[in-house]
């Protein structure tokens, strides 16, 4: 924030802004906009690139949309309100409208049943700070819960920590014996080799668990079609590497490859971080999908808007405490066994 700070300060009469706001919160995101609009009456010129069709469509005089590499339209404010705007831009950039996934590789999940219980958990992050205080919720099969960060901290760490990579400063973290745990971050160079092929990637965790042969190229092959036909990713070729294909394309590989493995619970990191509004709606439409064939889905996002657009039940973390947003008061959760 500092940093695009200074450049609107000092910059000249054209700043050019690159994804300004791909690592803030929604928040910081909502400052920047208004300092922006505060340098716009001052004579200044803004450029900026963004996936995020809703922050910028109340500030632009002039869009231009970019598919693949090509220019497909440039629309002129003029009369429009920003909701007309986001329905333009939304046609433009999915003409046939939003995909639909078929998820009939999933295997049946029985619904209902307590998956998750944490239990009075804090969490602290890397300097020993305190991101999440004495919270307790649970999760049932078939639900989705999000826990949205207001200044966005502390979305990795309670990820991870629910998913096993961290221990929880005190508290307990219970998951039903048995679960199959997955977890979508929102950087895929946390879970993924950047280096290698996207067919080796998407098979990863069978190679490493010695369920398939590196050798066996028809079974890596086979598993990596399948992943990719239900991404609808642009991958030109398996075999080449994963960081050969663009931010939002890796992503959907990841998303689906950790989608499509029967999870019991799974944890999204910032379902839409970096991804174009289209994107967006389509891994909202698969977490849906997901929970409704039985598995739990825990998002922790900073994205004020990720609630809303997936459709769950939802809690604010504030000042490291969970809100109920019905009543602003901390969650309490009586104990309970798994």
């Amino acid at each position: 924030m500092l940093e695009v700070s200074i450049a609107i300060n000092v910059g000249g009469l054209a700043v050019l802004m690159d994804e300004p706001t791909a690592l803030m919160s929604t928040s910081s995101s909502q400052i920047l906009l208004k300092l922006l609009g505060e340098h716009i009456n001052t004579g200044k010129t803004f450029v900026i690139t963004s996936h995020k069709i809703r922050e910028v469509a109340g500030i632009g005089d002039r869009y231009t949309i970019l598919r693949r590499g090509a220019r497909v339209a440039t629309i002129t404010r003029r009369d429009l309100d920003v909701r007309d705007i986001i329905d333009v831009l939304t046609k433009h950039m999915s003409p046939q409208g939003l995909e639909t996934y078929s998820l009939d590789t999933f295997g049946t999940i029985d619904s209902g049943e307590e998956i998750l219980y944490v239990d009075n958990a804090s969490i602290a992050d890397d300097r020993g700070i305190e991101i999440l205080r004495n919270a307790s919720f649970r999760l049932r099969r078939g639900e989705i819960l999000a826990i949205v960060s207001i200044d966005g901290r502390g979305v990795k760490e309670i990820c991870e920590t629910i998913y096993g990579l961290r221990r929880p400063k005190s508290g307990k973290i219970y998951v039903k014996p048995g679960a199959r745990i997955r977890y979508i971050p929102s950087d895929v160079s946390r879970v993924s080799m950047l280096d290698m092929p996207v067919a080796i990637n998407i098979s990863l965790r069978s190679i490493v668990g010695g369920r398939i042969a590196l050798l066996d190229l028809d079974e890596i092959e086979a598993k990596a079609r399948r992943i990719i036909e239900a991404s609808k990713a642009n991958v030109p070729s398996i075999w080449k590497p994963l960081k050969s294909l663009s931010g939002g394309n890796a992503r959907r590989v990841i998303v689906w490859r950790e989608a499509m493995d029967n999870p019991d619970l799974l944890v999204v990191e910032e379902p839409t971080a970096n991804l174009d509004i289209v994107s967006s709606q389509s891994i909202a439409m698969l977490i849906r999908s997901i929970a409704s064939r039985g598995a739990g889905v825990l998002v922790v996002t900073s994205e004020l808007e990720d609630p809303s657009r997936i459709g769950y039940k939802w809690l604010i973390l504030e000042d490291g405490f969970l809100l109920d947003p019905s009543s602003s008061k901390r969650v309490r959760i009586h104990p309970g066994t798994l």
